[in-house]
């Protein structure tokens, strides 16, 4: 866990009340005290260092890096005449160590991100099944079109769903957002929902035989359906590390953009399976 170097100092925010109160000792003066522009700034540095600190991520310690580099600026700009230079000088001192264990953190997430193996793909794919019963093929059949619109939602023996979800870290390099290649983490989570026989001790072997071929015809269907999931997993993969853009927020939306294309093309893949094999009857899946 990497946590800061040095704790954030907090300006006294009481000195900038009494400052504020003040008139004016120069009405023709327009120019704006530096003093609470400074310390409204360094109260905001100090909020996102705790976020980073907190969350412990590459883009909360860049942020925390740019709120810390304008606060010291500022404080170090406070004119020598002014009431408060001397606090602004010493609070500077102290918001600068701050500052560069920020930029520690950051050059450290940022070494992580491009060195650490972590896994590409992942799966989680469930299997439910809906209990049929009967004694002769007829029986079961009919047990199957009884409870498989419950099961399923529709008039298939058996369905297989998928859905695939990513996430990553950006790497900001001067004017341009990237994905470190190491950090993306795609996940497949899918169902497959089968039906499954509770044969009776006396169930006929050729019925039972019978049903077996059915069965791994009809799981075997439904891994090609999981299998155009786990192809779009691969996909994303090897796709979002190539894009880049000139903000991190732009850089999301393509991503957003180009995963979800791959996932309409292997959602299509789906439609295509199914409309080549007759939803597998011309694979042979038939029962009885």
């Amino acid at each position: 866990m990497l946590k800061q170097l040095q704790t954030l100092p907090l300006l006294l925010l009481l000195n900038v009340t009494a400052i504020a109160c003040q008139p004016n000792p120069s009405p023709q003066t327009q120019t704006p005290d530096p003093w609470p522009i400074a310390v409204s700034n360094a109260t905001h540095a100090v909020e996102v260092f705790n976020i980073a600190d907190a969350n412990e991520t590459f883009t909360d310690w860049q942020a925390a890096v740019t709120a810390l580099e304008t606060t010291v600026q500022q404080l170090r700009a406070i004119p020598s005449d002014h009431p408060h230079y001397a606090e602004a000088q010493k609070q500077a001192q102290a918001y600068q160590a701050s500052l560069e264990a920020a930029r520690q953190n950051a050059e450290k997430l940022e070494v992580q991100a491009l060195t650490e193996p972590r896994p590409s793909t992942s799966d989680n794919i469930k299997l439910t099944t809906y209990v049929v019963t009967g004694t002769t093929a007829a029986e079961i059949r009919a047990d199957i079109n009884r409870k498989r619109i419950d099961a399923i939602g529709q008039s298939f023996d058996a369905y297989a769903r998928w859905w695939v979800r990513w996430n990553y870290q950006y790497l900001s390099q001067g004017s341009s957002c990237q994905i470190a290649s190491n950090s993306l983490n795609v996940v497949l989570t899918g169902e497959i929902i089968m039906p499954e026989w509770d044969a009776p001790p006396t169930a006929d072997p050729q019925l039972v035989q019978r049903w077996q071929q059915y069965i791994t015809l009809l799981r075997a269907h439904e891994d090609q359906h999981i299998q155009h999931g786990r192809e779009a997993t691969q996909r994303i993969q090897e796709a979002l590390p190539n894009l880049m853009a000139s903000t991190c927020e732009q850089l999301e939306v393509l991503a957003d953009e180009q995963g979800e294309a791959i996932i309409a093309q292997q959602a299509q893949k789906d439609k295509d399976y199914d409309a080549a094999t007759d939803h597998g009857r011309l694979e042979g899946i038939q029962f009885p």
